[in-house]
Formats: structure tokens, sequence, C-alpha cells
């Protein structure tokens, strides 16, 4: 018995929306992190942030760097879907996520 690609493809388009839907859903909740972040570390003494963040969350400091710069980025909502690590490859790009036409 031999396995086709169409054996395969017709779950795709669910499949697809599955993963569209987690990965837009683990963006809004990065920026939601990131805001969140964002007003605990503006209200924090130089020097208490890091030890802050490695003694409350378990997370990397990067991790919360990503958080935030997601959150202080406008960023249309459709791009979501693409995830957090798509997004911030297109930042370090210089690409403006507030504009239709991103591809990559």
């Amino acid at each position: 018995m031999t396995n086709t690609n169409s054996n395969y493809l017709k779950h795709y388009p669910e499949l697809q929306r599955c993963i569209e839907g987690g990965q837009k859903q683990a963006t809004k909740n990065a920026i939601n992190i990131g805001k969140k972040l964002l007003i605990i570390k503006s209200s924090m003494k130089h020097g208490d942030w890091i030890p802050f963040i490695k003694d409350n969350f378990g997370v990397s400091i990067r991790y919360c760097q990503n958080c935030m710069r997601l959150a202080k980025t406008p960023i249309l909502e459709q791009y979501y879907k693409y995830g957090t690590e798509w997004l911030l490859a297109r930042l370090r790009e210089g690409a403006d996520l507030s504009k239709l036409g991103v591809e990559g």
C-alpha cells in the first residue's frame, strides 16, 4: 500500500487554519505580555529589571525583549497568523508591519 500526497493533502485546509489560528493567538499573547512587561519595567529602578525577570518568571531576557518589541511596534493584525518568529525576523530586516504588502 502506498501513500500519496492526496492522502495527506485532504487534511491540509483544516490543518492550515489550526496552525494560523495558533500562531495568531501566540502572537496576541506575546504582545499582551510585552505590554505588561513594559509597564512593570518603566516603574523599576535601573538594575532591578533582569533580576526581577530571572527571579519571577523563568523565561529568558531575550524572550521578554522580543515580547516588548512586538508590543511597541505597530503591526497589522493580518500578520499575526505568521507568528512571532516571522514578525521579529521582518522587524530585524526593517519591514514596516503597519502596512500591507510585507512578504517573507
